[in-house]
């Protein structure tokens, strides 16, 4: 198996930038990603899926929603080693009570994302 990775999917690049060094600060030794591009991040899982990946996916975003990008995502054969954190800044419970619909997605993050959180999240996933 390759190793680790962090992906990062956002339509604004602010945001990719601003998680992307919090990322850093908690796992420096990491290869992080960032896309724009929901389709673009959609072909890193055609490329190889023997890659233990922790994504971090907005879901609302103007080309293909998150919840789109993990309908796709899901028709192409879930991932075994991906794990999937929603980061949004949208507060309707509804997309809260979404996530629980979907296997791989692990909880639902508010914008930005904070150093305690990306903490706990490296002790539950040993990245």
């Amino acid at each position: 198996m390759s190793d680790p990775e962090i992906l990062l999917l956002d339509d604004d690049r602010v945001i990719n930038l601003v998680h992307k060094k919090v990322i850093k600060k908690i796992f420096p030794s990491i290869k992080i990603k960032t896309y724009t591009s929901p389709l673009e991040c959609l072909a890193v899982f055609e490329e190889s899926t023997a890659v233990k990946r922790l994504l971090f996916l907005d879901i609302h975003m103007p080309q293909v929603s998150g919840w789109q990008f993990l309908e796709r995502l899901g028709k192409g054969g879930l991932d075994e080693h991906l794990v999937v954190y929603i980061v949004s800044s949208s507060v309707d419970y509804r997309d809260v009570e979404r996530v629980q619909k979907y296997v791989k997605v692990v909880d639902y993050l508010e914008k930005p994302l904070s150093t305690d959180r990306l903490l706990q999240i490296k002790r539950e996933f040993c990245f």
